[in-house]
């Protein structure tokens, strides 16, 4: 784990993966703004 820590810039940051159906996947295509708004609303 150490190595890996050493590999890494000394930055905070986040990836976050979402696996969406196919049916809102294809809204998300053609209008990212509205979709990804949606997922991070808090």
């Amino acid at each position: 784990m150490q190595a890996r820590m050493e590999d890494l810039l000394p930055v905070e940051y986040f990836h976050a993966v979402f696996t969406l159906p196919s049916q809102i996947a294809d809204i998300a295509c053609q209008n990212k703004a509205a979709v990804y708004g949606l997922l991070f609303k808090g």
